[in-house]
């Protein structure tokens, strides 16, 4: 007797060993320990697995309901399709997925979590960022025509290099690019401390030797500064009575070093479209944008990021006509699907229109990231105005399946009805209006 139940014992194992091999099974075995759901929004997890499954669910009692029935009693099992199960969360929490094979062999489990996903909405305009450094930033390095001759720049030779910003001079803060030339120059040649912020994120100090500029007539550090930088984009998205709102979707750098700017205070501001530059020829187009002015600006910017502009107060966001969205609910990874989509943006005034596009992939990703979607253009409309995705349209938000998607990034130079797009929900948790999203939606 023992030896049939050792024979019957290694025949389960082979068999589940065996199915471990099949596509099916290295499907399932593919997906994260963890997977996300919205909560209130019914969505399939895809198993692929052949014949039928025994589910069990442990977590907040009655709130996460499987294939549209009530979960099952804790401690107990309910057979469901292998190939998918239906998911619905009640409410937010964390639970826990056991599986066995055909209803009765234990194999695997799933970490699953709700998360309340916000709804926003969605933007279109066309919006100017102008941000104030954290100080004056270094964009270039050059000699000081000296009485004898050229100089080696004296900010060189103290290890400065374009992308550190001066923070203080002697210990007095220095804001602008006119203020850092004015107690350079009142130096009387004397050596300097000067406090920046390096291109490493790290704070340091460093004395400097001020040279005589002879045609200017004053000392001097030999570097050149910039003390602001702006850009005009798309608005993507505002979320409701919080007037947080979100820009972009990647970061406003310096021209010159290419880096995201540190900032001290920022602003969101209209922007009047006047003209396009269509893309041809391999180089990108562009929108082109008068900054509207006036008080109070659209809003203040809180963070230059990887995945947008983001900030608070948006007193008067939706300014503008056209076509326009109510809030929508943002969409998580998983929600995201190759097919058919709308991007909405502004190519004359501030007239916000809707155009056609297709997602063409969504790339799997882990972390925050700025290309999540592989974009094609396919409106006629657009095609015929822009050639497709131009400067000036970062920040458009994706829409599909009624849901706030992504927004546009950036355009493939040597195909311009081709781009990428930033999801949403990335841009959704650097506006702290969701936790961070771990795991993989399904």
């Amino acid at each position: 007797m023992d030896a049939w139940r050792r024979l019957g014992g290694a025949l389960v194992a082979l068999g589940i060993l065996t199915l471990d091999c099949t596509p099916p099974a290295h499907h399932f075995l593919r997906l994260p320990p963890t997977v996300v759901v919205a909560q209130g929004q019914p969505q399939v997890l895809r198993l692929a697995l052949p014949g039928r499954l025994g589910v069990s669910v442990r977590g907040p009692a009655g709130s996460l309901r499987v294939d549209g029935s009530a979960p099952p009693a804790p401690g107990g099992w309910r057979l469901v399709p292998g190939a998918a199960v239906g998911l619905d969360a009640e409410r937010p929490g964390i639970y826990t997925l056991g599986f066995r094979l055909f209803g009765f062999l234990p194999w695997r489990s799933l970490r699953v979590e709700a998360v309340p996903v916000p709804s926003v909405t969605p933007g279109g305009q066309s919006v100017g960022i102008v941000l104030h450094n954290v100080g004056p930033l270094i964009v270039r390095l050059a000699p000081v025509p000296g009485r004898g001759g050229p100089v080696p720049s004296p900010a060189a030779l103290a290890g400065l290099a374009p992308g550190d910003y001066v923070l203080a001079v002697n210990g007095a803060p220095v804001a602008t690019a006119s203020a850092l030339a004015a107690v350079v120059a009142a130096s009387d040649g004397r050596p300097v401390a000067v406090t920046v912020l390096l291109r490493s994120g790290r704070q340091a100090s460093v004395q400097v030797h001020p040279a005589w500029d002879g045609p200017a007539g004053h000392y001097a550090i030999g570097a050149w500064v910039r003390d602001q930088g702006s850009g005009i984009g798309t608005l993507t998205f505002v979320a409701g009575g919080s007037g947080r709102w979100g820009a972009l979707g990647h970061p406003v750098v310096d021209p010159t070093t290419g880096q995201a700017l540190a900032f001290r205070v920022g602003w969101l501001l209209q922007s009047i479209i006047s003209g396009l530059q269509p893309s041809r020829d391999g180089r990108p187009g562009e929108k082109e944008g008068t900054l509207v002015g006036g008080e109070p600006p659209l809003g203040t910017v809180t963070a230059n990021s990887a995945v947008g502009v983001f900030g608070r107060d948006a007193a008067r966001p939706l300014a503008g006509g056209g076509e326009m969205l109510g809030a929508l609910p943002v969409a998580l990874e998983d929600q995201v699907h190759p097919g058919p989509a709308t991007m909405w943006t502004v190519l004359h005034g501030d007239l916000v229109a809707s155009f056609a596009i297709r997602i063409v992939a969504v790339l799997p990703q882990r972390r925050v990231a700025a290309k999540g979607l592989v974009l094609q253009v396919t409106d006629p409309r657009l095609l015929a105005e822009t050639g497709g995705i131009v400067q000036g349209m970062s920040g458009s938000p994706i829409i599909q399946d009624g849901r706030l998607v992504g927004a546009v990034t950036h355009v493939l130079i040597d195909d311009p009805s081709r781009g990428y797009g930033v999801l949403a929900v990335w841009m959704a948790e650097e506006a702290h209006l969701v936790g961070p999203v771990a795991g993989q939606a399904v």
